[in-house]
């Protein structure tokens, strides 16, 4: 299956089987993982008020250059709303399209001082991302399972959906991690 048909269709149905109750909860568990990326996000640093973070992917999927439907919008959104500085990568998309987004365009490669990274969509030029250009860097939500091969170093917290948490190294006294 592709296209719109996952996120959309489960509507069509509900509209007229709405005794269809797995149907509707899936839908609501669904759309309801934005608010579960925020929140992990929050787990692990605190207050989002003017940290940065980066959204890797916002099209629907990888390879597929289609805004419509992407769940990278509601989350851009929410950070914005709970005080982040959001900065997005796509690789199919512009500056410019990517800046209609909310987010402000982040150059492949670039250093920059981002204290979270969510990944959107799986596209295999994620697994390439360098942790020396996020010297900042606390936690990476991998939001599709593509990132889990990445090497981080141990503060850094790696949490993907439905995974458990790969633990992060404490910081001691004086070593000068955080």
């Amino acid at each position: 299956m592709g296209g719109h048909c996952i996120p959309v269709y489960p509507h069509f149905l509900l509209s007229r089987a709405p005794e269809l109750e797995l149907v509707g909860l899936s839908r609501r568990t669904n759309d309801g993982q934005v608010d579960v990326a925020v929140r992990s996000i929050q787990d692990e640093i605190g207050s989002l008020d003017g940290v940065p973070v980066l959204v890797l992917g916002l099209t629907y999927r990888h390879g597929v250059h289609e805004l419509a439907y992407s769940r990278a919008l509601p989350l851009i959104e929410r950070l914005a709303a709970a005080g982040a500085l959001v900065s997005a990568y796509d690789p199919l998309l512009g500056a410019d399209e990517t800046a209609r987004t909310g987010a402000t365009p982040w150059t492949w490669g670039a250093t920059a001082p981002f204290r979270a990274i969510v990944s959107q969509t799986a596209d295999p030029l994620f697994g390439t991302l360098e942790a020396s250009w996020f010297p900042q860097l606390e936690v990476v939500l991998d939001g599709r399972d593509s990132l889990r091969g990445l090497e981080l170093p141990p503060t850094v917290a790696y949490r993907g959906i439905g995974l458990p948490p790969r633990p992060r190294a404490v910081a001691q006294p004086g070593s000068g991690a955080r």
